[in-house]
């Protein structure tokens, strides 16, 4: 079963998301953001998420996964009026498949651009630049 089918059935009900992916140095990671509206209450509890339904969630998950502490996410994110808002991702370990998570406070609507870099044991790194939009 691929991460993002796992990511729709353990955080989502309803809604839709448009997950994004990249192939790097040997790793596929698939990434999105959407709306915390969309994340099931209980996981929120459960994972002590904290997020607000006005906030949107980026997500992350790096395939293969890693063990704890393997990895390191940083990032930021940016409005359209050059607010920018640093990320700190929270690792959550779901049915044995593993996701980065943040919130960034925006509305539905807003337009939000994310630049994050990712930190592999190696130290290589690999950095996901991508725009969050309302169509």
């Amino acid at each position: 079963m691929r991460a993002s089918t796992i990511l729709v059935s353990f955080f989502l009900y309803t809604g839709s998301l448009q997950a994004n992916h990249i192939k790097a140095l040997g790793y596929e990671i698939n990434y999105s953001a959407f709306s915390a509206a969309q994340i099931d209450k209980d996981l929120m509890l459960r994972h002590e998420l904290g997020f607000s339904e006005k906030d949107l969630v980026v997500n992350i998950n790096i395939s293969p996964n890693q063990k704890p502490d393997e990895v390191l996410l940083t990032g930021s994110a940016k409005s359209l009026l050059g607010a920018k808002i640093g990320m700190s991702f929270k690792k959550i370990l779901e049915k044995g498949t593993v996701f980065y998570l943040t919130s960034v406070e925006a509305n539905e609507d807003d337009f939000v651009s994310f630049n994050i870099e990712i930190t592999l044991p190696n130290q290589q790194k690999i950095p996901i630049k991508f725009v969050r939009r309302y169509d």
